[in-house]
């Protein structure tokens, strides 16, 4: 014999159903996501600090810290200047388990003219814009 579900079973299943979902949907909704873990190298690397980083990823609603593991690790400072590597995004509490990584690296394309090493090829620098960046500061 099949008993019928009773009204308040009915709401007891499904008050569960919702909390059990809910919990599990809210737990994972907060963890940074990377859409490209491998984005194209960055020609202008100067004063590029890890609060850069970030429009790499998205937050999930409790912002973006940077380490440098996937688990556990230390976190970078917003300010500080990102070098070529590997990094891993976690959330304020720093309890995403295992990190999202992405992957930096920096490129200097040569253009044949002789500031090569200071500007990357894509700014076509002049003299005049080396002195201006570079010498105007310390010009008497």
């Amino acid at each position: 014999m099949k008993t019928k579900p009773t009204q308040k079973n009915a709401l007891f299943y499904a008050f569960f159903y919702l909390l059990l979902f809910g919990i599990s949907y809210s737990g994972f909704s907060q963890c940074p996501t990377i859409t490209d873990p491998t984005p194209p190298p960055i020609c202008d690397a100067s004063g590029f600090t890890f609060i850069d980083l970030n429009t790499f990823a998205t937050d999930g609603g409790n912002g973006i810290v940077w380490y440098d593991a996937p688990v556990g690790g230390s976190p970078f400072n917003v300010n500080e200047l990102v070098t070529e590597g590997l990094y891993y995004a976690d959330d304020n509490s720093g309890t995403c388990g295992s990190r999202a990584s992405l992957t930096i690296d920096f490129e200097l394309g040569t253009s044949g003219q002789n500031l090569d090493r200071i500007y990357c090829s894509n700014e076509n620098p002049t003299i005049q814009t080396y002195i201006d960046d570079v010498l105007q500061s310390i010009i008497p």
